[in-house]
């Protein structure tokens, strides 16, 4: 473990080489400014359609296929990592929440959990017409999670809102946030984006160090996947209103733009960061019914409002790849 001064060091070389590559990334020629001006026209075009024809086909099939006659059975997870302590015991147990509005996706993620080698706890958020399926699988796997049903309301965020306050009280001090990503909108590149976030978080060397780098770095706030840190000036989309609104909420002064956020809200994080949160009783009324845009939203704004709460707590937003660094 690098002592303060080298993680300081290091840090100060990973956030230069961030700023390096979101610069790189704005340079527009003519050329490219036609071409975003095109990419915007064809994500309201997308958007339109994803509305109109995809979400509620999806809506209404994100239940279980049923399995074959002759698919296997899911093997019981053997590695006796998952943990059902007493709120004392839990400060080094690492909450797991997964939010389950694709089946198919939340076995994969399930699956993906038994390499996880210290002790955790899993906190499943989901929606009814998937509730009794994910039930029955985690009972399959012989694992005793926490299971909660929501409406489906919000995305990942409401149901993570909701849930977060149960892992507080349990005595958690990390939480990995995760959830079944399909973008639909995108087709396949939505699948491909949640498995590769979910493979970065869940890396033998990330896990493995995760609960001690929060211990011993008070200055980290989030750790999110490699490629997926984004400041605000680059990609605040339609938010930015909803997201200076929430900041003037929570008496936020700094610069907006220079803000980072995890895309995509998967990543691990202390629990006491989200006291903020919690203490601004965000309501489910507060969120957008179903089928909601894919931008624009409540859900949107707090998945970039995220960081803006580590910047208060004086913390900071990184990625798996500065872990990573610490420890080469």
């Amino acid at each position: 473990m690098p002592t303060p001064s080298k993680f300081k060091h290091a840090l100060q070389q990973w956030k230069a080489s961030e700023r390096l590559l979101h610069q790189a990334k704005d340079k527009k020629s003519v050329v490219k400014k036609i071409t975003r001006k095109i990419k915007r026209l064809r994500k309201i075009a997308v958007n339109f359609y994803y509305l109109r024809f995809i979400l509620p086909q999806q809506v209404n099939n994100a239940t279980l296929i049923p399995p074959r006659d002759n698919a296997p059975l899911p093997q019981a997870h053997s590695s006796g990592k998952h943990v059902n302590t007493g709120a004392e015991k839990n400060q080094q147990v690492l909450a797991i929440v997964i939010h389950a509005f694709y089946f198919d996706i939340f076995v994969r993620i399930i699956e993906q959990t038994r390499s996880i080698d210290i002790p955790y706890t899993l906190y499943i958020t989901t929606h009814e017409k998937i509730a009794q399926e994910v039930s029955s699988h985690i009972k399959l796997l012989g694992l005793d999670a926490h299971i909660k049903v929501y409406e489906n309301k919000g995305r990942d965020i409401l149901p993570f809102l909701k849930i977060i306050q149960l892992i507080k009280s349990n005595g958690h001090k990390v939480v990995l946030k995760l959830h079944t990503k399909k973008s639909p909108q995108k087709f396949e590149r939505g699948s491909i984006w949640c498995d590769s976030m979910v493979h970065q978080l869940l890396e033998t060397t990330i896990v493995e160090t995760v609960v001690e780098n929060f211990t011993t770095h008070p200055t980290i706030g989030i750790i999110g996947p490699c490629n997926h840190l984004h400041p605000l000036w680059y990609k605040a989309g339609n938010n930015m209103p909803m997201i200076k609104e929430l900041a003037d909420t929570i008496g936020f002064q700094g610069d907006l733009a220079k803000q980072s956020f995890i895309g995509g809200t998967m990543f691990y994080a202390r629990v006491s960061l989200f006291d903020r949160l919690i203490k601004m009783n965000i309501q489910d009324a507060d969120f957008e019914q179903e089928p909601i845009s894919t931008d624009g939203t409540l859900a949107h704004a707090l998945e970039r409002f995220f960081g803006l709460i580590v910047s208060l707590e004086k913390q900071e937003v990184v990625d798996t790849r500065f872990i990573k660094s610490m420890h080469e």
